[in-house]
């Protein structure tokens, strides 16, 4: 796995239309929120990204509720804007939001889907929280990951809606030794990022903290 990343996170959106360049002035569109997909990402931003070098678009789901076949449909319109941009979308699922929440919930959106430019992001602390087994993530074909992120969540004291506890392998309840050798066993060599927004770990040194988190990365790594 690589530790170092060339990537953005923008948002998918309900509907698009392909842009060859750059936005003119005053193009852009309003998010469609009852679509589950839907956070107000905007075809142009595509455009920048890869001028900018990005290969990987990452996007968090929206958190509410909608219709399966409008994310489906979405998620191809999307993956094509990707394609004529030479990026890959990796679309991560939340697990405090009302409908996309699992692992299995969005895998059947871009499993359906089957766009070769739109992959999961698989982070731990979602997919501890959600429940998500090293079963479910060992289903997971190679080709579907586009991404990864950890932290740990916490072993006690979670609260619904709130993800600014996250902490630093090892410290938390997840079984990351085993997950990173699931990943190594799948061959996977893209990009793992460390994200971790923790309200405690803000009011410190931040060259601290990533030390830190490098230090008990190395110590779970099989």
């Amino acid at each position: 796995m690589s530790s170092e990343t060339s990537t953005s996170k923008v948002r998918l959106p309900a509907t698009a239309k392909a842009m060859a360049g750059p936005p003119k002035p005053g193009e852009g569109g309003k998010p469609d929120m009852s679509d589950p997909a839907d956070a107000g990402l905007q075809p142009w931003q595509f455009f920048v990204l890869a001028a900018l070098g990005c290969a990987t678009v990452m996007s968090p789901v929206d958190k509410d509720r909608g219709d399966v076949p409008r994310a489906v449909a979405s998620v191809r319109e999307v993956g094509d804007i990707a394609a004529r941009h030479g990026v890959r979308l990796a679309v991560e699922f939340n697990s405090q939001c009302a409908q996309l929440n699992t692992l299995a919930a969005v895998r059947e959106i871009t499993t359906r889907a089957a766009h070769p430019h739109v992959g999961l992001l698989l982070d731990t602390y979602h997919l501890g929280r959600s429940g998500a087994t090293l079963k479910q993530v060992e289903e997971v074909a190679p080709a579907e990951i586009a991404y990864v992120q950890f932290s740990d969540p916490p072993r006690t004291g979670l609260e619904p809606g709130k993800a600014l506890d996250r902490l630093p392998p090892g410290q938390g309840s997840y079984t990351f030794r085993e997950f990173f050798a699931l990943l190594d066993a799948k061959g996977y060599t893209g990009f793992a990022s460390y994200e971790a927004p923790n309200e405690a770990a803000w009011k410190r040194d931040p060259n601290d903290v990533a030390r830190e988190a490098l230090a008990a990365t190395k110590a779970v790594l099989p």
